[in-house]
């Protein structure tokens, strides 16, 4: 082995062992900002006066694992033309959102597209709206599905991390108007991040 095949593989193991370590590390750093935003959730769940558990019994939430392989970068698609929808809402209501884009992301080695809407009285606009179903729906998570809400930019692209998917309020009280996700938000594969289900 001559000196400059030896000074080359030298170069290319250390380029891998640091490249590892950093991500190595930044994986760590990912999961504990998502166990915090976790506690910070109970927190407000056991105390908060908006929690829909003021004077119920409080069980604390279930999760999945924090999994970093859930948070993609989604191609945003904007619609030509921005309509209001009528989502229906599991008590038989319905309720006026914006249909506002397409995010267009790969998941697990799937090409997913789904649909982001805007609340019409938000008073901020970069707030955005996804509610889906995935295959986990009635028995590992709530048969509902579950929802993120995601800040947009006005770019063209947008992190979605399942990690942060949560259950409607009717999940855990049926008094609670929420929208049902709509079936071009049916997500073909097993999403399993985010919150599960309270009831088992």
């Amino acid at each position: 082995m001559n000196n400059t095949f030896k000074y080359l593989l030298t170069t290319i193991v250390a380029i891998s062992l640091y490249f590892f370590v950093f991500q190595e590390e930044d994986s760590k750093k990912y999961v504990n900002r998502i166990l915090e935003e976790r506690k910070e959730t109970e927190k407000f769940f056991k105390n908060s006066n908006d929690s829909p558990f003021k004077g119920k019994k409080y069980n604390g939430l279930n999760y999945f694992q924090p999994d970093i392989s859930f948070k993609t970068t989604a191609v945003i698609k904007k619609l030509e033309k921005v309509d209001s929808v009528l989502l229906k809402t599991f008590d038989n209501k319905e309720v006026v959102y914006l249909k506002f884009a397409v995010a267009k992301m790969k998941l697990k080695g799937e090409r997913i597209d789904l649909i982001l809407f805007k609340e019409i009285n938000n008073k901020n606009k970069n707030n955005v709206f996804l509610l889906f179903n995935d295959k986990t729906n009635g028995n590992q998570t709530y048969s509902g599905g579950r929802y993120i809400d995601l800040n947009f930019k006005n770019s063209k692209r947008i992190e979605i991390d399942f990690n942060k998917a949560y259950n409607p309020y009717c999940e855990y009280d049926i008094k609670y108007t929420c929208p049902i996700p709509p079936k071009e938000n049916n997500i073909s594969i097993k999403i399993l991040a985010g919150e599960k289900k309270y009831f088992n």
